[in-house]
């Protein structure tokens, strides 16, 4: 998305001014009318230098700087601060430590001051600040808990924050080992063989096969090394393509679930983000329809979007949530028994939190799981390559070495 400059007018016929995030000016002109003004001028903000650009890759709004925003902004409120005040003190702050952020608060805090209400505001960064976020700043606003409802998106957000870092911590070592291998058979195959192919050739002694196929493979990186790295770079390419495909991803998202531990661990990963959203959403004042549209969005796979779309259209026909999520085989009968104890008591909220709190723990046991299996997998796989390394190149020279 890019971002533009616009002037427009309120009602009253005010001149107003500030920046938004649009994919072209037609979308502008659609969201400025959203907000009840009209569009005078639009314009996209003009280039920036390379350094500029470069910089910009480090300074982003990451996740953990949104839950410390959120946080500072709700103590300020319930200090008895207004939210115009309590954004100039925000951004005044941000102004040396994130310039991305300080941008963004800077246009925030103009639109709130000109009369835009502070969720439209921020809704003109939805890179930024997802649907999530300007729908419950929106109920906050309808119902004057916005303090309340900043503390809650800031726990969520930490709570996301540590299952983001609990799948990167699990996957973190596996990949380095595997990127280690490759890097070390590359420089093998492109550097060292070649070395020892002359040497292997004086001698004139018998090789093995293995050590035969790898001098062969040698041979052909080297000479067509661009076939290499051409193939690669198309292979990624198509496979971006195609997952970024319907039909992909839906392949895609539907082979995760049944990745033996992997799959297990992707569920739980749902079924975290499923009940901690919606029970978030609900207990901020939304309605359960308005809730179920948000969440599909943010599940992380199409597979579950098309069922809680699904479950949507029941519950707006007016069967009760508990039914569909029942007859859903994505959904374990757990949560559909306890979400109808919910319905019955009148908390559903506090039982999706309860089932989110359940399947925290239970991505913890699936992390913890696949640790402990990958580690002597990954032993076998170095055993492997150094058998290998071993048969191919060490004996031959041990032989040599023999022989002379």
């Amino acid at each position: 998305m890019a971002v533009f400059l616009y002037k427009a007018r309120d009602k009253q016929n005010k001149l107003k001014t500030g920046t938004i995030e649009a994919s072209n000016k037609q979308q502008v002109f659609e969201l400025l009318k959203k907000y009840n003004l009209l569009g005078v001028s639009i314009a996209e903000k003009g280039e920036k230098s390379f350094l500029s650009k470069f910089s910009g890759l480090f300074s982003k709004v990451s996740l953990k700087s949104k839950v410390v925003f959120s946080r500072q902004l709700a103590t300020m409120i319930t200090s008895g601060l207004s939210i115009i005040q309590s954004l100039r003190i925000l951004q005044e702050q941000e102004k040396t430590k994130n310039k991305k952020l300080w941008e963004i608060l800077k246009s925030v805090t103009n639109d709130v001051e000109s009369g835009i209400t502070f969720s439209e505001a921020l809704s003109k960064f939805p890179n930024v600040f997802s649907s999530i976020y300007v729908n419950l700043v929106k109920s906050g606003e309808v119902s004057g808990k916005l303090d309340e409802v900043l503390e809650r998106l800031a726990d969520q957000m930490e709570k996301d924050y540590d299952l983001r870092g609990k799948i990167k911590g699990a996957m973190t070592y596996p990949v380095f080992v595997v990127s280690v291998m490759v890097l070390v058979g590359g420089v093998v195959v492109m550097f060292v063989m070649p070395q020892l192919k002359t040497l292997f050739e004086e001698s004139g002694s018998k090789l093995p096969f293995l050590t035969k196929l790898l001098l062969s493979t040698s041979d052909w990186a080297r000479k067509f090394w661009w076939v290499i790295v051409l193939g690669s770079v198309g292979f990624v390419a198509l496979i971006r393509y195609y997952l970024k495909s319907k039909k992909g991803r839906w392949v895609w998202d539907g082979f995760k679930l049944k990745i033996p531990i992997i799959g297990t661990l992707a569920k739980n990963i749902y079924m975290v983000r499923f009940a901690r959203t919606l029970g978030t959403l609900i207990s901020s004042g939304l309605s359960i329809l308005d809730s179920l549209a948000i969440v599909s969005d943010v599940v992380g796979n199409v597979r579950y979007k098309d069922a809680i779309n699904k479950i949507s259209n029941q519950v707006e026909n007016g069967i009760s949530l508990s039914v569909p999520l029942e007859h859903s085989n994505l959904f374990p009968s757990m949560v559909s028994n306890m979400v109808e104890v919910g319905e019955k008591t009148g908390n559903v909220d506090k039982v999706l939190f309860k089932l989110s709190e359940f399947f925290d723990k239970e991505v913890n046991n699936a992390v913890a799981t696949l640790s402990t299996l990958l580690e002597p997998i990954l032993l076998v796989i170095m055993g492997v390559g150094v058998g290998v390394f071993v048969g191919t190149i060490l004996l031959p020279i041990y032989k040599l070495a023999s022989d002379m």
